[in-house]
């Protein structure tokens, strides 16, 4: 565990430790250092988990979606306590519509921390299968009706 320094249940905050300044932040392994406190430590189970990792669902035999960090409850994470810029690198957002630089909270901090959110846009494809530009919607609604049922 090198991401994480503790976890307040009681405020919902998970603070990072000072492993995780200067370096690029996935917050896929804050997840796993606060699943690993709450396997190994008996304190951690009597709270109901505030931070859930997925994704890698399966979209086609070849691509998954990307993965993601999704905290609960109106939980944070708190940068650790030193100026910095804290580089974050994985798709994070919360159960109650923040997402981004707004899922981590520096009230409590007194450096100057910057957040740089450097996450990849979802690629949108459109795949066509007519000729080039393919059948517009009204041409496929035309083709429907005039299919004649037997």
């Amino acid at each position: 565990m090198g991401t994480v320094a503790s976890v307040n249940y009681a405020t919902r905050r998970i603070y990072l430790s000072i492993d995780t300044v200067g370096v690029p932040l996935d917050t896929m392994e804050v997840y796993r250092d606060v699943r690993e406190l709450r396997r190994t430590n008996e304190a951690h189970q009597a709270y109901r988990p505030i931070i859930v990792g997925g994704g890698n669902v399966q979209k086609t035999a070849t691509t998954f979606t990307q993965s993601y960090v999704q905290l609960l409850f109106g939980a944070a994470i708190v940068p650790y306590n030193v100026s910095q810029s804290l580089v974050i690198i994985r798709d994070t957002f919360s159960d109650d519509g923040r997402a981004g630089v707004e899922c981590f909270d520096r009230s409590s901090t007194s450096a100057e921390i910057d957040l740089d959110y450097q996450i990849n846009p979802v690629e949108i494809r459109e795949v066509s299968t007519g000729g080039a530009a393919g059948p517009t919607a009204a041409e496929i609604a035309n083709a429907v009706w005039a299919k004649v049922l037997a």
